[in-house]
Formats: structure tokens, sequence, C-alpha cells
């Protein structure tokens, strides 16, 4: 067994146990903290996604934080165009007040262009709020839906934010679509 203690940054238990296009009810943390057991595995994020699983804001956090000392929650943010200025910055408060110790941003879901000015706005105002944003880098399926993406556009958004922020790059990696 590995003694190295591990952290994993991307879990998704959820309410009702359930999980995208399955029947399966085994979805849970009590399976997930005996996972973690096994692999060694000391602590975790887990993610609620939209519309997966009982998923509500407030619900979701109380969960996990009632629930675990080893599992911490982080809230799915649905990001739109329209989140901007005090929308944005009341939506992060209410994050905050819930529970979570940062937010996911799923440009795939949520329908991200990730070029936007208002995706920059959330980096920072997130950042200054000190929430990590969790940040799905995997960009197929934007492209399979005709979301304008490049694996090329990480680098200048990551460099236009002025504030300094945690940010954690999920699923390390793309495919090339030819559509």
């Amino acid at each position: 067994m590995n003694d190295i203690p591990l952290f994993d940054s991307l879990t998704h238990p959820t309410l009702d146990g359930t999980w995208i296009g399955s029947a399966a009810v085994n979805n849970t943390l009590p399976e997930l903290e005996s996972e973690m057991s096994a692999h060694n595995i000391n602590w975790a994020f887990a993610v609620g996604m939209k519309d997966t699983g009982g998923y509500s804001l407030e619900a979701y956090a109380d969960y996990i934080r009632s629930a675990s000392q080893k599992v911490f929650p982080i809230a799915y943010y649905d990001f739109n165009e329209s989140d901007t200025g005090r929308e944005l910055i009341s939506k992060l408060e209410n994050i905050s007040r819930c529970g979570y110790l940062g937010i996911k941003l799923h440009p795939v879901l949520s329908g991200i262009d990730i070029r936007s000015e208002g995706l920059r706005e959330v980096f920072c105002e997130a950042g200054s709020r000190k929430l990590p944003v969790l940040f799905c880098t995997f960009l197929c399926r934007q492209a399979y839906h005709g979301l304008p993406c490049s694996y090329l556009d990480f680098g200048p958004l990551l460099d236009s934010l002025a504030e300094p922020s945690k940010i954690i790059l999920l699923h390390g990696g793309d495919v090339k679509y030819s559509g």
C-alpha cells in the first residue's frame, strides 16, 4: 500500500446515490469513503452536479459537511453570461454561506465560451472570496455542441486573470474533434 497521503480532487457522491446514465444507486458518500479507505485516499472534494442525483445547492453542502470529516463540498456553478456584477457576487456569497469550499465550472453543461469576459469575472470574484475554482478542461463535447473552443484558449484565459486565483484544472487532456 502507498504511504503517501492522497487527496482526490474530483468525486461526485450524490444525495440519492444515482449517477448520469446509470440505474445503479451506489454513488453514495459511504461508498466513496469505503473506496477511499481501501485505496489510501485521505481526503476528497465532493462536487455536486447540476440536475444529477438530487443535487441542490443548500442540501448538498449540508449533507457532505454533516456526514464526513474527510470529504469537502464544492458547489456546481451554473455560469451564464448574465452573471456579472451584483448577481455574480450574490451567487458566490450564497455558495460561501452554504459552506462550500470552492466552485466547479463545467463549460459543456453551462455552455461556456472559455473566451468570455464573464467567465474571467467569475474566476476573479471567486479568487477574491478565497473560493478555489475547479475548471473542467475537457473540450471535445464543447466542439460537438457547436461552442467555440480550443485548448489554446486556456493560456490567454489564465494569463488575463488580474486577481490571484486558486484554480484546479480537471481532466488534464483532450481529444481532437473532427466533426
